[in-house]
């Protein structure tokens, strides 16, 4: 029987493979089958974020804290000592509880871990896209991330929505100039050439340019439906204005970055990337981990179904809003 894993034949597991449980009795030569698909498509699998320097793990005190013990299920009463808060100045030994909700577990600031799942039934698509997603993951929450970053889940260190047009150049001072860094412009050269502009616009609180002498490695992150206006704008040499051929200003002032995750398809992103300060960060609780429900679980004595799972305890979190901007007409 030919092998329907579709791998090269130096990684192809030496067990009959089938395509369904059901249809035989070698359930461990299906499960590892199963297992060496998933790991082919996880090793295979390119991520996006980190490598374009928009997405790093920071350590945090809140790793020395975040520990839950498995199993965690919604509505179950789960206990941390007090030292193990965040802010906590030393463990006193209170005992505090907090409840497991799909925010994660109050009053307690620990997210529910994000679980990847499926129940295998047939072998190439479902265990593929399974060992994808799980090498993926960062980029999937992580953009989602990026897109609240307009919302109440998503502050910078003022207290104000990370995309927002109220940043006050003082936070502690009500009557400070306001620094935006939400936009309502359509991508188009000059368009992005002001969005650059307004960024070096910028000022700490004391009243000194951010980037004064900075050269700004920057990013455009852009959802495929503007992948061509990213091209017009980064790569032309002349655009045509009122029916005249000018010098293209923002030819090449950026990197394009086209991130398939983007759901809006109007909205664009500018991000510095050379500051030492991402603009994205994953809080690390404990990293993925691999839950699988194989052959001798309870689950395939009762349903003859295999289950391949996998979840991690992180919160993905952008950090000072003037790393970037974002732009929507």
């Amino acid at each position: 029987m030919s092998n329907p894993l579709s791998i090269p034949a130096s990684t192809a597991p030496s067990a009959r493979v089938l395509t369904l449980p059901s249809q035989t009795t070698d359930i461990a030569g299906f499960y590892t089958g199963v297992m060496a698909l998933r790991e082919y498509a996880a090793l295979s699998a390119q991520p996006i974020l980190a490598p374009a320097g928009l997405l790093q793990d920071q350590p945090t005190s809140e790793e020395e804290y975040a520990q839950p013990v498995p199993p965690l299920s919604l509505g179950k009463i789960v206990e941390f000592k007090d030292g193990d808060r965040p802010g906590a100045r030393s463990p006193q030994g209170n005992i505090l509880k907090g409840k497991v909700t799909k925010r994660g577990i109050e009053p307690l600031r620990l997210k529910e871990g994000d679980r990847l799942a499926t129940r295998v039934n047939w072998v190439a698509s479902n265990t593929k896209a399974r060992g994808r997603a799980e090498r993926l993951m960062a980029d999937r929450v992580g953009t989602a991330a990026i897109e609240a970053g307009e919302s109440a889940t998503q502050l910078s260190f003022d207290g104000v929505a990370f995309f927002n047009a109220q940043h006050l150049q003082n936070p502690q001072d009500a009557n400070s100039p306001k620094q935006p860094n939400r936009l309502q412009l359509q991508l188009t050269p000059s368009n992005l050439y002001q969005a650059k502009t307004t960024m070096r616009k910028w000022k700490a609180e004391n009243g000194d340019p951010i980037y004064q002498g900075v050269p700004l490695d920057l990013i455009l992150m852009v959802p495929p439906a503007l992948e061509e206006a990213a091209d017009k704008a980064l790569k032309r040499s002349n655009v045509e204005e009122g029916g005249a051929a000018l010098e293209n200003v923002a030819q090449g002032i950026a990197r394009k970055f086209v991130n398939p995750y983007l759901t809006d398809d109007d909205a664009w992103y500018l991000f510095v990337t050379n500051l030492g300060v991402p603009p994205l960060m994953r809080i690390v609780f404990r990293e993925m981990m691999r839950r699988d429900k194989g052959p001798d679980s309870e689950l395939y004595r009762d349903t003859s179904e295999i289950e391949i799972f996998s979840d991690e305890w992180t919160d993905y979190r952008l950090t000072d809003w003037r790393t970037g901007l974002k732009s929507k007409p």
